[in-house]
């Protein structure tokens, strides 16, 4: 498939059974910015390095969720056990533009994220740390009519037309982001004997937000700013 027909909507005549079922999630990650935190090790998402051409296989990062019918019309999202992901059960979905080309379902909720730096964040310090982000939003997009173009395979991806229970790849398009705004809390980080390692906090109004977003569509050739997750 081209690039020019894998950017076109498509239209798949869908079961009534379709979107619910177990799938997978199929990203790359994006972008990552740690502009909330004075030590850019504290924050960081998995798999820790973002996409260009060269890193079209290590960027990927797949979320496996199951979507469920509930009562009336509507229906709600639930994760599997993942150590590298946000774990919920029972969001709500909110349906948008129903029937049309830009159908999509989304979702999103607060959560405590805990990161676990790679490199120590105190010089000196030996031990592991975490650093909990408090008021973090795990936001999703799920398109249904439209194709995603990545990882390259997607494009020869029937569209679904049943339930399933065996996390079947989604080939729309996905968005999804893990987002700590600016003024909502600072990284509280602590040693693994609970011992705080220090304020990681921005002079007031010179702090941005720190996040990380994925995607499986309009990635380009490699014309995005790589950003590693480093100090």
């Amino acid at each position: 498939m081209s690039r020019e027909s894998a950017d076109q909507p498509s239209a798949p005549a869908l079961s009534t059974a379709f979107p619910v079922g177990t799938w997978t999630f199929t990203t790359a990650l994006r972008s990552i910015s740690t502009a909330c935190t004075s030590n850019g090790a504290t924050f960081g998402c998995y798999p820790f390095q973002t996409w260009s051409p060269a890193t079209a296989d290590v960027s990927a990062a797949a979320f496996h969720w199951t979507i469920a019918a509930v009562s009336g019309s509507g229906y709600s999202v639930s994760s599997s056990a993942n150590p590298f992901a946000p774990v919920f059960t029972n969001l709500p979905l909110t349906v948008v533009d129903a029937g049309r080309d830009t159908e999509r379902l989304t979702f999103s909720y607060s959560l405590a994220l805990p990161i676990v730096p790679s490199i120590n964040i105190v010089e000196g310090q030996q031990s592991a740390a975490t650093c909990t982000f408090d008021s973090t939003v795990l936001g999703a997009t799920l398109w249904m009519r439209r194709r995603a173009s990545y990882p390259v395979n997607v494009t020869a991806v029937p569209a679904p037309g049943a339930a399933s229970d065996r996390f079947p790849p989604w080939p729309y398009r996905v968005d999804i982001s893990e987002t700590q705004l600016p003024g909502k809390g600072v990284p509280q980080c602590v040693s693994p004997q609970g011992t705080s390692l220090g304020d990681f906090s921005l002079p007031q109004g010179s702090a941005g937000p720190c996040g990380c977003w994925y995607t499986n569509y309009g990635l380009g050739n490699g014309t995005l700013t790589e950003k590693r997750w480093s100090g």
